[in-house]
């Protein structure tokens, strides 16, 4: 099964592993891990921001989501991270970076995330987009192109997309 990718600059994960912000449970959130799963699995849902402050556990809860997510089974899962990004130009080539899209000369980047997202239902997590909301519309973009794919953000603010759920 492959590994939750944590993006171009961390390391994946292998099935069992955890990075050091998992070295602790989830304690006091299994309601909420399983209230964002039952939206998560509504078939009408494709975008769900989890927004708030910083430091209230929005990263932890979505990269538990993912886990959860793979240990179910579900390989199409990839765990972006964003906070190093930023100009929001970039938001799509740090996705195809994650879940290791090739460009080359003549393909374009939303073009080869389409091929990559096609076909399988897909888990995208995108973890700290604060400083990209510019960038909500390449995400509502991809969200258009690849009907399989749903989008879980992390963000102190909305992207304020019709499609949206926070």
């Amino acid at each position: 099964m492959p590994a939750i990718d944590h993006g171009a600059a961390q390391p994946s994960l292998r099935q069992g592993e955890r990075d050091s912000s998992s070295l602790t449970r989830l304690i006091g959130r299994e309601a909420d891990l399983t209230a964002i799963e039952a939206l998560l699995g509504l078939p009408d849902l494709r975008l769900l921001t989890l927004t708030g402050p910083p430091g209230i556990g929005k990263t932890r809860l979505a990269m538990a989501l993912a886990s959860r997510a793979k240990d179910r089974g579900n390989d199409r899962v990839w765990f972006v991270r964003l906070a190093s990004v930023s100009e929001p130009a970039l938001v799509l080539p740090s996705i195809g970076r994650a879940i290791g899209v090739d460009i080359d000369g003549d393909a374009s980047i939303p073009d080869e995330l389409t091929r990559r997202l096609a076909g399988s239902p897909s888990l995208l997590v995108l973890d700290n987009f604060e400083q990209l909301l510019p960038a909500a519309t390449d995400v509502l973009e991809l969200l258009t192109r690849c009907p399989d794919a749903t989008v879980l953000v992390t963000s102190r603010a909305a992207l304020a997309l019709r499609c949206e759920r926070e």
